[in-house]
């Protein structure tokens, strides 16, 4: 049931994203997400009357890529503990991820992706990383085995015109 709920979120997310806004989106993502496989997830906002008024385009990629984090610490991190924060200022959008899971070698992991992309699997780091180019933003990402996933991620904002 909790699976056939998530999904309806996710099909729904253009529909909230327009109703309720991103961060009131994420925010019942993580509360949904919260609690299974033992995983606790933080999230916090700020700047949100910013980050509400970027485009749909940014918005929909935005929530995709907290949907990806959370789905690849769900089945690879063996985190017990997330944080996620997404803030606007200084003519940038935020999105810090940590996680206090197994972490991992960056380099192992890059060319094992190299290899299955002629399959297309295993693309959810190089995905997000699209995303982040498409909206001219920067993908920083560090880990080392035994010591979680820390990525940052900052999107120029959009300038938006009030009348």
């Amino acid at each position: 049931m909790n699976d056939s709920l998530r999904q309806s979120l996710f099909e729904l997310n253009p529909f909230l994203l327009q109703r309720i806004g991103l961060v009131r989106t994420l925010s019942k993502l993580v509360e949904m997400e919260s609690g299974t496989d033992d995983l606790e997830i933080e999230f916090v906002s700020s700047g949100d009357e910013l980050i509400e008024l970027q485009d749909m385009d940014t918005k929909r990629h935005l929530f995709r890529m907290v949907q990806e984090l959370i789905n690849n610490a769900k089945k690879h991190s063996g985190a017990g503990l997330l944080r996620i924060e997404l803030s606007a200022a200084h003519r940038r959008i935020r999105l810090y991820y940590n996680d206090d899971g197994v972490g991992f070698d960056i380099e192992a992991a890059e060319e094992k992706a190299r290899l299955r992309s002629i399959s297309g699997s295993g693309l959810g780091l190089e995905q997000m990383r699209s995303r982040v180019l498409h909206l001219g933003g920067q993908f920083e990402l560090r880990s080392t085995v035994g010591n979680g996933v820390t990525i940052t991620i900052h999107i120029p904002l959009k300038e938006v015109i009030s009348a």
